[in-house]
């Protein structure tokens, strides 16, 4: 009788092939879900940048003067490189938080679609609606929950604030960019008065 050391050893388990399969379809779903993901984002920056044409345009004929647009804050994605059976959970919970990041830039991106809008009815048409518009879905979207503006002014400058990126409530006169915007808001506002 072979004592219990010389007893072969038992086959190994089939778990390899078992975990190879799980970390293929992983890995296929995780590359499907990073190629829709570089094409939002691509679809995104085009809407920006389509956007930010359109602002520069308008501070160029109200103002006389070019602008300088705003930022596109997605360049290059930083996706976890390679993915092995050790790295894809990261990978995928990478996902996770890109899919957040993406959905707060979006919110921003198309805020600020309804922004543009409101400047160019404002200056073609005196007409406040779309800024308006652009406060309710700045507020919809989380953008802004603050009180309620008491009058078209407040309105503008808090949607002024919104565009330079500052909080809520703190229009601070030395901030270069806010300055250009309050003037940009006042030019439009002379011109319409002509």
């Amino acid at each position: 009788m072979p004592s219990k050391a010389k007893r072969a050893a038992p086959p190994p388990a089939s778990t390899p092939k078992t975990s190879t399969k799980s970390y293929q379809s992983r890995l296929e779903r995780l590359e499907r879900k990073r190629l829709v993901f570089r094409s939002r984002v691509a679809t995104l920056q085009e809407r920006g940048a389509a956007a930010n044409d359109a602002f520069s345009r308008l501070i160029m004929a109200t103002m006389g003067k070019p602008a300088v647009a705003p930022a596109v804050p997605y360049g290059p994605i930083p996706f976890i490189e390679p993915v092995t059976p050790r790295t894809i959970p990261a990978a995928e919970e990478q996902m996770d938080v890109l899919e957040v990041c993406y959905q707060e830039n979006r919110a921003r991106f198309l805020w600020f679609e309804t922004f543009v809008d409101g400047f160019q009815a404002w200056h073609d048409m005196r007409n406040p609606t779309k800024f308006w518009e652009s406060y309710r879905f700045a507020k919809v979207q989380g953008l802004y929950s603050g009180k309620e503006p008491g009058s078209e002014t407040e309105m503008v400058n808090l949607l002024l604030e919104l565009k330079c990126g500052l909080p809520p409530g703190d229009m601070a006169s030395r901030d270069e960019r806010l300055v250009e915007f309050t003037t940009l808001y006042k030019a439009v506002a002379f011109v319409g008065k002509q």
